[in-house]
């Protein structure tokens, strides 16, 4: 949605103890048609890989796990704190 970045920030700038924020995700054909959608419950995220493409998170959490890759980030990320 337009304002997915500007709602991630707004919660970290509000919640300086979140270090992950995510949004839903919609599946698009190429027409524009909204073909499906996912939307993760926070305590999915102890047991899958289950973020979208819409995420943000804190440069403390980088200099925590390290740079991003596709396998197991979500979990480091939980793993911390």
């Amino acid at each position: 949605m337009p304002d997915a970045i500007e709602a991630m920030y707004n919660t970290l700038e509000a919640k300086p103890d979140v270090g992950l924020v995510y949004c839903d995700m919609y599946y698009i054909d190429e027409m524009g048609k909204v073909t499906g959608q996912v939307s993760t419950e926070e305590e999915q995220l102890y047991f899958n890989d289950c973020v979208g493409a819409c995420f943000m998170y804190r440069s403390e959490v980088l200099e925590t796990v390290g740079e991003y890759s596709p396998d197991m980030f979500w979990w480091r990320i939980t793993s911390i704190g």
